[in-house]
């Protein structure tokens, strides 16, 4: 049946028809926006399928959500006056609804990466429709690439077509080679848009009941689709809402991920009284849902955020984009005139970012690292994105790959990297389910699988969960833990261990980058391997290991204290049998007695479980620890040196100022740094070093032209005309010091010089008594200016000793008492 005749083919999309097959049949790709509710959806595949374009071949158009994939090939099949799985079908994960006269299939994300990886050719594929590209989806990215490559190195003849509300298409059009862009500006129905005037207070349900409350007594004449950010937010509006709706005959209905599929599409479809639907953002994009003609929005969406530091993610709240916001405000002009009430003040509408930021800046790269890696790009980093990754975040995907033993020597994937990416489930899950697979536990593991895939399946223990769900006999995780066991092994009963404990240990092969010990016995903190420290949710008992298998990475990044949102207890005896476990004799600081000891030490990972002391051999790593402490405060490590190493300190400091062309420590602490090596050497702990003589070690890390020079030029002791030879005072600052009696130096007019007369001395004349007398860096000009002054004073003062009139002609000698005159 030719789409032109039918109802559909009156929506606003329908104008611009023409245009999206000129540019496809000129350049093979087109980028088409269009505003929600135009009907992009609805009439582009099945004019691909009509128009000619597409004479042989399926249409796979790419949703980015099961229930959209559903309700899509509904409406398209629809228009063609068809039920699904004729001409138009659908294939999400683990449901499927086709034929072989299927020439249209709606697909999600997932089904698409697999099906490329599977035939790159695309065999019997005509066009490749990317629906809902503004969501900016990780596969969606991901499967953009692989298409444009596919088509420029195999396929020419491949028909793309990208499609979105609110995309910015310029940047998509230029990485598609400069492709046309197809725009229709027109909506089928008007929508009226409101919000508040004042920015809302108090509970976030409290805002949504009166919201709708007002829109309803309004008479919106339809149902209102509600927007909230999460299924806990929706249950606490339902209970605020679904008497006094009911009290205006109105019933409450609820739409979000994790309903079963039966429930999802109950909910689509119009109920005997007008109905509030309070919905996730699932319903945001490519969905109709009948009779609705009003939207109230709270802003909110639940937004993962990945911290690859962390190797962890958190859930956020966060306000939605003006995009999203105009998304939302489309569901309620599908069928009519309608009414959008936005929970926020036009203020706050102006500080909103213009877009959602895309998933490839914000979630866990992993299972896209495994894709390319199965594509064949062993650089992940030189792929040809749409919008490359942070480094940081391709990397720590790179690195949860590695952990899990994906990749091979050559870099792409190795055999367990393939049987991991062929599990519908997170590489980490995936290869959780494999170990079983060969372990024979694989229907018991896929108990647990399924509890850690759904969400909302509760927090803390996750054996306990699983024992939950199999209690209430939970459709939706039996269904994904039957489906989960059928894509690792097609038959086959249990052999192997069942029990918690060995099913915990087989949880290492996807996990074991995230084992915990608890810091105390009993204690809510743990520390996980790499050193991060968290808090779990509930109570592991007498456990002290855990592994951590829900992380939420924190509130403020990497200084937030971590949750363990969902935990597994496990015994050291599955750590002791993995290829992680260390057990090794080591030398470590102890900085409580500042000293090199030995241990004996068992780790998993980098989580040191139990140490041990042992006798302490290996002298060379204590050495060198010794020596890495104590450089960092080399003064503080030897203590208090002797009055003979200080005055050698002050001798070194002043040769080093005197020949600056030697290159030598300049200060106290510089020249005892360079003794620590010396000093260390078989040492352990700094006790050990301030018993040592620095003196010595000083000496010996002097070279041997160095030290000849310094006992040459810069003697310990000076010879003065009496013949004493009088010790020097070198100063760490200044001029070293000659403190010599004065009679002692009669017959010398110059000043004592030492480093070949390059540094004068100061010369501290002494009375008799040995106390001083004068200070002088300039011996002739005292003998000449200041002598007949100190001579007067002295010769009253000592009268016995002598004190000639020229000094420089006097005969200098030890004994300061009078002798024959000259």
């Amino acid at each position: 049946m030719p789409l032109r005749t039918t109802a559909v083919s009156q929506l606003p999309v329908a104008e611009v028809l023409d245009d999206v097959a000129a540019a496809l049949r000129r350049h093979r790709r087109a980028v088409l926006v269009a505003p929600p509710g135009s009907g992009k959806t609805t009439l582009v595949p099945p004019f691909l399928l009509t128009s000619g374009l597409c004479p042989s071949g399926e249409i796979v158009v790419l949703q980015p959500r099961r229930v959209a994939a559903r309700t899509v090939a509904r409406r398209i099949a629809a228009g063609l006056g068809e039920a699904v799985g004729g001409r138009v079908g659908y294939q999400v994960r683990f449901d499927k609804k086709t034929s072989d006269r299927t020439r249209i299939r709606v697909v999600t994300e997932g089904i698409l990466t697999a099906w490329l990886q599977r035939d790159p050719e695309l065999t019997g594929v005509a066009a490749v429709v990317l629906d809902e590209l503004h969501e900016r989806s990780l596969h969606a990215d991901l499967a953009l690439a692989l298409v444009k490559e596919v088509q420029e190195a195999l396929r020419d003849d491949l028909l793309l077509v990208v499609m979105s509300a609110t995309l910015d298409a310029e940047p998509v059009a230029a990485y598609l080679d400069g492709c046309p862009v197809v725009s229709s500006d027109g909506r089928l129905h008007p929508v009226a848009i409101s919000h508040l005037e004042r920015a809302p207070e108090g509970r976030l349900e409290d805002t949504v009941v009166a919201g709708v409350l007002a829109v309803i007594d309004g008479s919106p004449g339809g149902d209102i689709l509600t927007f909230l950010p999460g299924v806990r937010e929706i249950e606490a509006a339902r209970r605020a809402l679904v008497e006094r709706a009911g009290e205006r005959g109105w019933d409450v209905a609820v739409l979000h991920g994790r309903l079963d599929p039966a429930a999802q599409d109950a909910a689509l479809d119009p109920g005997p009284r007008p109905r509030v639907i309070l919905a996730t953002n699932i319903a945001e994009t490519s969905l109709t849902i009948s009779g609705v003609a009003a939207v109230v929005d709270s802003g909110l969406a639940k937004v993962m955020r990945f911290e690859p530091s962390l190797a962890s993610g958190r859930l956020t709240t966060e306000r939605i984009s003006r995009a999203s916001a105009e998304q939302r405000a489309g569901r309620a002009g599908r069928l009519g005139p309608g009414r959008a009430l936005r929970l926020w003040t036009v203020h706050d509408e102006r500080t909103m970012a213009a877009f959602d930021d895309p998933e490839i800046r914000r979630v866990d790269l992993t299972g896209m690292a495994l894709e390319l890696r199965a594509w064949g790009v062993t650089d992940a980093a030189a792929f040809p994105y749409f919008e490359a990754p942070e480094p940081e975040r391709l990397a720590a995907a790179e690195a949860t790959l590695a952990t899990l033993g994906a990749i091979d020597a050559l870099g792409g994937l190795s055999a367990l990297g393939r049987r991991i990416r062929r599990v519908p489930a997170s590489p980490r899950v995936a290869a959780f389910l494999v170990a079983a697979a060969d372990a024979g536990a694989l229907h018991a593991a896929s108990r647990w699988a399924a509890a850690l895939e759904l969400r909302g399946a509760g927090e803390g223990d996750l054996a306990a969960r699983a024992r939950t769900l199999d209690r209430e006999r939970h459709r939706g995780a039996d269904r994904l833990a039957s489906q989960l066991a059928r894509a690792v092994s097609r038959g086959g009963r249990d052999s192997g261990d069942t029990s918690d404990e060995a099913l915990a240990g087989l949880l290492l092969a996807g996990y074991a980058d995230r084992v915990a010990r608890r810091r105390t016995p009993g204690s809510d903190r743990v520390q996980l391997v790499g050193g991060r420290g968290a808090r779990i949710i509930g109570d592991p008992g007498h456990h002290e290991l855990i592994v951590a298998l829900d992380v939420d990475g924190g509130r403020r990044g990497e200084q937030a204290a971590s949750l363990v949102r969902t935990w597994v207890a496990i015994d050291e005896a599955h750590l002791r049998a993995h290829r992680d476990w260390v057990e090794e004799d080591r030398v470590r600081w102890d900085e409580a007695r500042s000293r090199a000891v030995a241990e004996r030490v068992a780790r998993f990972g980098d989580l040191v479980l139990a140490r041990d002391p042992v006798p302490l051999t290996d002298r060379v790593t204590a050495q060198e620890l010794l020596l890495e402490h104590a450089s960092r405060d080399p003064a503080g490590a030897v203590g208090t040196p002797s009055d003979k190493d200080e005055v050698l300190l002050a001798r070194l400091v002043t040769f080093a100022r005197a020949y600056p062309e030697r290159e030598l420590p300049e200060t106290r602490e510089a020249w005892i740094a360079s003794a620590l090596p010396i000093l260390c050497s078989g040492r352990a702990g700094f006790e050990d070093l301030r018993r040592a003589s620095l003196r010595g070690a000083l000496m010996d890390a002097l070279a041997w032209d160095d030290r000849r020079r310094l006992d040459a030029a810069l003697p310990e002791r000076l010879e003065v005309p009496s013949g004493s030879r009088i010790a020097v005072s070198y100063q760490l600052d200044g001029a070293p010091v000659l403190a010599v009696k004065v009679q002692e130096l009669f017959g010398l007019d110059e000043t004592p010089r030492v480093a070949d007369g390059r540094i004068p001395c100061v010369v501290h004349l002494l009375n008799p008594a040995g106390r001083p007398l004068q200070v002088t860096s300039d011996l002739a000009s005292f003998w000449t200016r200041t002598w007949p002054e100190v001579r007067a004073e002295m010769r009253s003062r000592y009268p016995k000793h002598r004190w000639p009139e020229d000094p420089t002609t006097a005969v200098a000698s030890r004994r300061t008492t009078k002798g024959p005159r000259r």
